[in-house]
């Protein structure tokens, strides 16, 4: 009872209007231009807002964040309790590129093509080790054929909330190209862009280059982009005393792609991609600052910390493809293949009390090194190899699709270093496209798929034996000599969590109605936790395998045209309700960490219900959209957009629009004016 208000209000307009943009696929596709209508500042709420599966665990914590990325979200629910060095997150790729959050910091909604949200329970088994938080997959813009094209778009908004704040972005593209040789040039800018809380500021720099080859059964493209973000964090207690909390963020990745058409049935793929970035985090508290205020040694006031970040990685994967039509209308498709990721993931972190001093590189402190907050240092490495086979048959209204993939990875121990996932899919067309009207419905179509997938929430510390250094031991026979000390009992039959999904679906059409709903089923066993130990090993508890989290509930996603003619008007509907609940906890973790651990708790046994709604005009040259959200008891319009276009002009502009978007967020609110010129 507790969103039936809710759930009606939205059922009752999805009889009226209903619109999203929803194919075949179980998984969700969202356009860009779908995300422009929404929002034209921040990608991630225009996503949650059209697939409200989607959902930001972390966006009111870091509503006053420039730039802001995911740092925990979730699709279809929260699937797992956080335990161990991975939150629950999704897998965020580009391309078919693996990336981290931060390397999506500073990119261009302009630059997007589309974003996925995989859903489908075979769709995420493909992804092996890396599936069972959930995979958000964005497809970049490529080139357009013909002659050189050149857009200039920029973005104007002024925020406010605790301040008022000005921004602005500025984006370059230069494209074009025939049958042989496709390009495109992207240079972005958006300088000294200030923040709603005081003392937060950003500046951003970003590079592209991508170039595609085509010559006979040959096809090659190289993709470069390089991005440099530099962003000030809001200090509002520290800020007036000249204390600052700065960090920088330079990301270059290059993807390379090769097709090899063997036959007209066989061809090869081939992807090999590198990626790296490198952040560096400034804190500074003034001399001056309210901290200092009773210590009476001044040399010692002021801190300054430094933290580094480097991800490092390569990834490549190759796969035969083969497809053949058979006489009576059936058709056969298979994959088969392999993929490789190398990954390095280091930091370290130091501070000192005094004036800093930093002569070639090298960073001293006036005083001496912070001793309240100890240095740190940490190196991780992940390998990982994975052989896959995808088979698809469809014959008639019938089609079955099979998968499954073997994974070796470095993360795992050497007992359990090799785990298979795999799924399945059937669907049937109970009506088609090409068959005449059913009671007015020209597609009826049901899915139904099942899939398992996992993640590794673990270091190799877990399962590998970790000394650390130890001085002044009482146990060690010279008091003063250098030892090494257990960090603990490590477990080298640890599993991955594993992730078991079940999802049926509908889809239908009308001439102006298209309806896709699924219900779902999933759930997550062998998570991490720490079971007892008897005295005996000198160690209380060792971690382990146990534990059982239960999602289910359903979505429905439409698309209307409500009108047609010189006034063209589209709905959009999309709803989501999820149940997750811990159904299995062993009592000793239960007792010792999930019962005074509010955070293990944070998003499970909850229900969550949300939906949106938005509206797509056009009437002649002008256009305009309203969105509108629900969840948890927050209801509003979210956007209101107006835009005019002028086409046929004279001179060296062919085209160009004008956009103006209202923003209403939570956190913050936003009016965004937008320019597109194209030469």
């Amino acid at each position: 009872m507790k969103y039936l208000r809710e759930i009606c209000f939205f059922l009752f307009m999805s009889m009226c209007l209903v619109g999203y943009a929803q194919k075949d696929s179980i998984d969700t596709d969202v356009l860009s231009d779908d995300l422009l209508c929404v929002s034209r500042s921040d990608v991630w709420n225009a996503l949650s807002i059209l697939s409200p599966e989607f959902q930001l665990l972390d966006r009111q914590s870091s509503a006053s964040t420039m730039n802001y990325v995911p740092s925990a979200a979730s699709v279809m629910g929260v699937s797992r309790w956080a335990t161990g060095v991975k939150t629950q997150n999704v897998e965020f790729v580009v391309d078919g590129q693996r990336v981290s959050a931060d390397m999506l910091r500073g990119m261009s909604m302009y630059n997007i093509k589309s974003i996925k949200l995989h859903r489908d329970a075979l769709s995420l088994s493909r992804w092996g080790l890396h599936g069972a938080d959930g995979v958000v997959e964005i497809t970049t813009r490529k080139h357009e054929k013909g002659s050189i094209n050149v857009n200039y778009r920029t973005d104007l908004s002024l925020n406010w909330a605790d301040k008022t704040a000005f921004r602005h972005r500025h984006q370059l593209d230069f494209e074009g190209g025939d049958k042989y040789v496709g390009y495109h040039l992207t240079a972005l800018l958006s300088p000294s862009s200030k923040g709603i809380k005081e003392g937060s500021k950003s500046d951003i720099l970003g590079l592209r280059a991508m170039v595609e080859y085509n010559r006979k059964a040959l096809n090659i493209s190289n993709d470069i982009t390089f991005r440099n973000v530099n962003e000030h964090l809001p200090n509002v207690t520290e800020y007036a005393a000249g204390s600052f909390d700065k960090t920088k963020y330079t990301t270059l990745t290059d993807r390379f792609s090769a097709r090899l058409q063997i036959s007209p049935k066989l061809w090869a793929d081939g992807h090999f991609s590198f990626a790296r970035m490198l952040s560096r985090r400034d804190i500074y508290v003034s001399p001056s600052s309210e901290v200092f205020a009773n210590n009476a040694d001044v040399r010692a006031n002021g801190t300054y910390h430094i933290l580094r970040h480097d991800i490092t990685s390569f990834q490549g994967d190759f796969s035969l493809n083969y497809t053949h039509q058979f006489d009576n209308n059936a058709l056969l498709k298979a994959s088969a293949g392999m993929k490789i990721y190398s990954g390095t993931n280091w930091g370290e972190g130091y501070g000192g009390r005094g004036i800093i001093s930093d002569q070639m590189g090298y960073v001293t402190f006036t005083q001496a090194y912070d001793s309240l907050q100890k240095p740190t240092a940490y190196r991780n490495h992940e390998n990982e190899l994975q052989e896959f086979v995808d088979v698809a048959y469809h014959h008639d209204r019938l089609g079955l699709e099979f998968t499954t993939n073997i994974n070796h990875s470095s993360l795992l121990p050497k007992n359990n270093r090799t785990v298979v996932y795999g799924g399945a899919k059937c669907y049937f067309e109970m009506i088609e496209e090409n068959d005449a009207p059913v009671f007015g419905l020209n597609k009826l179509r049901l899915t139904a798929s099942f899939g398992t997938t996992g993640i590794v929430p673990f270091s190799d510390s877990y399962w590998r034996a970790n000394y650390r250094n130890d001085v002044m031991n009482e146990y060690i026979y010279n008091y003063y000599q250098l030892g090494a000390s257990l960090q603990g009992i490590a477990n080298e039959s640890l599993y991955p969590t594993k992730m078991r999904t079940a999802i049926c679906s509908v889809d239908m059409a009308t001439n102006s109605l298209e309806l896709h709903a699924d219900v779902y089923y999933k759930r997550t066993s062998n998570m991490l936790i720490f079971s007892a130990m008897p005295l005996v090993y000198g160690y209380t508890e060792m971690p382990d395998n146990g534990g059982q989290v239960c999602n289910k509930g359903f979505n429905i996603k439409a698309t209307q045209k409500i009108m047609d003619k010189e006034l063209k008007l589209n709905g959009t509907l999309a709803l989501n309700y999820n149940r997750n609940k811990v159904t299995e906890i062993p009592e000793y973790f239960f007792t010792h960490y999930y019962a005074v651990d509010e955070s293990l708790q944070t998003h499970l046994n909850q229900r969550v219900f949300s939906g949106s709604m938005l509206f797509n005009a056009r009437w002649n040259s002008l256009t305009g959209a309203v969105a509108l959200y629900s969840t948890k008891g927050f209801h509003r319009l979210t956007t209101m957009q107006l835009g005019y276009q002028w086409n046929h002009l004279k001179g060296s502009v062919k085209t160009a629009d004008i956009t103006l978007t209202a923003e209403n967020w939570k956190w913050q609110n936003s009016i965004v004016a937008s320019l597109h010129l194209h030469f």
